[in-house]
């Protein structure tokens, strides 16, 4: 058996570009499968978890998948606004708890969302250096986010302008960093927090009448004004709105027990204006559709099986007719019948053993680069 394994391996040697294709093609029609499903199955585990961490989320009506998706991992959805007297209403009725979120503004591509002191609680976040107790003008970093733009307590960073055509004449702001989140596993860990009160400064809707305009220099070298709150100025800022009227993008809600739950559905269930989504009911929707997508693609690779394994056996029994003569010397010499067949065997066998070897690393790769991608649970 040595000396079969050592004719084996110097024959693939020698034919390094055949075997390399036989090795290349196996290897990609086992990893394809298998990673496509292990991660789907990581992605539906990371959705699951931070919707069941999540009961309800009310918004405005429209697309509700939108709306759940945004409100969890805050991507670039447009939502339409509702009130924040829309969210006081629901705490009045006792049936929950609501934490109100403002969404749509960045500060260099990052996210920045809006949340009360309350939502660190909610998801359990706490900071590795300076505080979450943030005032008007402060930002809470997460670890993704402070990595990627290299900021630490006392730095600032200024949001970005929403559009170059603001007809509204909203500047960015310079906001101070007061602290930056331990690492979570989730979605989180890519944004930049700050209280509602920051945005809507950032919407236009504060000003500080003691705070004059700054500038610096943007990419390109010209001057860009922004607003800057410092201890000395935050007490000028006020709203040139009433409170109940500010916008919010939407509200997580935990409702007080079932019959709060099913009190909250009934009310939302006909509204003309707001509608209140089960997270975990529209992410196993979503989930639905995606193993659809996954079926599809399973019967797709059950053909391409087929086609490579048809494929190999051409090589092989090409491979046979081109070494009869060396075959033939090998009997001649003495190699059984059985120890040529066992000798091709074996070639085949060490072919299909470097593909699974080679579709684990490919598999595993994929589950760590994904993993990247997919820690927003």
């Amino acid at each position: 058996m040595k000396h079969m394994l050592f004719m084996a391996w110097q024959h693939l040697r020698f034919y390094k570009f055949r075997s390399a294709i036989l090795v290349m093609g196996l290897t990609l029609t086992i990893a394809l499968p298998i990673a496509s499903h292990l991660i789907i199955s990581k992605y539906g585990a990371s959705l699951r978890s931070r919707a069941n961490a999540t009961p309800y989320i009310l918004g405005a009506r429209g697309n509700r998948f939108d709306l759940v998706l945004k409100s969890l991992y805050f991507g670039d959805a447009d939502l339409d606004a509702i009130y924040l007297e829309d969210v006081n209403q629901l705490e009045r009725s006792k049936w929950g708890t609501a934490i109100p979120l403002h969404l749509g503004h960045t500060a260099k591509d990052i996210p920045v969302v809006g949340v009360p002191v309350a939502y660190f609680e909610f998801r359990q976040l706490a900071a590795s250096d300076g505080r979450v107790d943030f005032d008007l003008g402060d930002v809470v970093v997460g670890s993704i986010a402070a990595e990627e733009l290299r900021l630490k307590v006392g730095d600032r960073i200024l949001t970005d302008r929403k559009s170059l055509y603001d007809i509204a004449g909203t500047n960015p702001v310079n906001l101070n960093v007061i602290g930056i989140l331990k690492p979570s596993g989730t979605a989180d860990d890519r944004v930049l927090f700050t209280s509602l009160e920051t945005s809507w400064l950032l919407d236009g809707l504060m000003h500080g009448h003691a705070d004059p305009e700054h500038s610096s220099a943007d990419a390109h070298g010209k001057g860009v004004a922004y607003h800057e709150v410092t201890p000395e100025n935050r007490s000028s800022f006020h709203l040139h709105a009433f409170p109940a009227e500010t916008p919010v993008t939407a509200a997580i809600i935990t409702p007080k027990d079932q019959k709060g739950a099913t009190i909250l559905e009934a009310r939302y269930e006909n509204s003309d204006t707001l509608q209140l989504q089960e997270c975990s009911l529209i992410i196993e929707e979503i989930l639905a559709m995606v193993v659809q997508i996954q079926t599809f693609f399973d019967t797709y690779y059950v053909f391409v099986l087929i086609a490579t394994l048809l494929f190999v056996g051409l090589i092989v029994v090409l491979s046979a007719q081109l070494r009869r003569a060396e075959l033939e010397t090998m009997r001649h010499i003495g190699a059984s019948r059985g120890y040529t067949i066992g000798l091709q065997t074996t070639e085949l066998a060490m072919i299909v053993a470097m593909a699974g070897v080679l579709s684990i690393a490919i598999t595993l790769l994929g589950l760590q680069i994904a993993g990247q991608y997919l820690n927003m649970a």
